[in-house]
């Protein structure tokens, strides 16, 4: 379920139309979500990763720079398991290698790949 403030469409109900109740998102099948400044993003059981809203910086990882009003998926990748969203960027972790993975604004290096350079696709930062 998702509700509020809805500019860029980071409640995933398709429109940019702010909600004062909670919408729920395409059935029950989401197993944790996170919100960013602007975005969303969310793991579901399958273990697959999900984003929508402000895309400008890159942080919803589908290698665009466009708003989403509804769920994109992240990759094909189906190991996410946790994902914690930020200040226009993103980052989740993979238990099948045990990475962890970062995309979006990068100008103070908070993708963590040891440049600035906005990334608009999960890059891998740690393996285990």
């Amino acid at each position: 379920y998702c509700w509020g403030y809805n500019a860029d469409g980071q409640l995933g109900i398709g429109s940019k139309q702010d909600s004062v109740l909670p919408v729920r998102l395409g059935g029950s099948t989401w197993s944790g979500v996170t919100a960013g400044w602007g975005h969303t993003c969310a793991t579901r059981l399958d273990h697959s990763l999900w984003c929508w809203g402000d895309g400008s910086r890159g942080a919803l990882g589908d290698r665009s720079s466009g708003d989403r009003t509804t769920p994109v998926r992240v990759g094909t990748n189906t190991l996410w398991t946790t994902v914690s969203a930020g200040h226009y960027h993103t980052c989740g972790y993979r238990s099948g290698n045990h990475s962890v993975w970062c995309w979006g604004d990068n100008t103070a290096g908070q993708v963590g790949i040891g440049n600035r350079t906005r990334q608009f696709a999960p890059q891998i930062v740690k393996t285990a």
